[in-house]
């Protein structure tokens, strides 16, 4: 036949990220070229669509990190404190270096120039992978929304878990990187979805933590919980993080946070994880 007489195109070309030499990437490869989890390229490779993938794979991250052990009574513990004058935090890795389930958290010391706040700096090692903390009341109360500190926290653990696993030859997985914030009637979480985005974002740090703070001023330390997730929110989204802000219901079910983009000034939308 004709068909028969036609040779095969040879591919001389050289593509990053092209894992097959066929010189096209394949959803899979540009997923994986784009420092996604391994989980949720996987869940790509056989036909999912990356936005319901990383969903589903960020509920699953929360869910683990609220089925560890003691978690509840942490949560609790931390409320309670959310009314005092003083922070404290409890830090998570996983059970062992093999493992992929959390162990019982550890608490975090208190700086030692300012004993109402906690050390976190401290659990800056790659094996420590997030934490939850309260913000304070009294005389001097802090936003009970993530506050600029907390978002360099995040980012630094991410760049040194994206280290450890570039060291160590083994998949990228930032997206388990995270930290909690516990209010007396709330317990939020922030969770990297984009790491190219966020990875990106370092040189505009100053200028959101100024606008951030600015916000957050403006609003003022009474200010409701949906007016500080429409703060945060906006800020994420003006300067493009990759950053996904949950809370966790009293049914213990998560949900993500996002800006109503038809009229920002509504009341954010909640999307229930599965």
């Amino acid at each position: 036949s004709i068909g028969a007489m036609i040779m095969p195109v040879e591919c001389t070309k050289k593509i990053v990220g092209d894992l097959n030499g066929d010189c096209m990437l394949s959803p899979y490869e540009m997923c994986m070229l784009n420092d996604y989890s391994t989980e949720v390229c996987d869940c790509v490779e056989v036909g999912g669509n990356l936005d319901a993938c990383m969903e589903d794979e960020m509920c699953k991250g929360l869910n683990k990190i609220s089925k560890s052990p003691d978690f509840a009574d942490r949560i609790a513990f931390l409320k309670t404190k959310a009314a005092g004058s003083k922070e404290h935090a409890w830090v998570y890795k996983y059970l062992s270096a093999s493992s992929t389930n959390f162990g019982p958290p550890t608490v975090a010391g208190h700086n030692t120039a300012n004993q109402n706040t906690v050390n976190l700096g401290a659990f800056n090692g790659a094996e420590w992978l997030g934490a939850f903390h309260n913000h304070t009341n009294g005389e001097k109360p802090t936003i009970k929304m993530f506050s600029p500190e907390d978002i360099s926290w995040l980012f630094r653990k991410a760049k040194l878990r994206e280290k450890f696993c570039i060291q160590n030859i083994r998949p990228l997985d930032v997206s388990e990187i995270f930290l909690g914030l516990v209010n007396v009637n709330e317990v939020y979480c922030l969770k990297v979805k984009d790491w190219n985005k966020f990875s990106a974002f370092a040189p505009n740090y100053i200028m959101f933590k100024a606008e951030l703070e600015r916000l957050y001023q403006v609003k003022g330390a009474n200010a409701s919980q949906i007016e500080y997730q429409k703060v945060l929110l906006h800020s994420l989204l003006v300067f493009d993080m990759g950053v996904g802000l949950f809370d966790l219901d009293e049914n213990g079910i998560w949900k993500e946070i996002n800006l109503d983009l038809s009229n920002t000034n509504n009341t954010p939308i909640k999307k229930p994880c599965n």
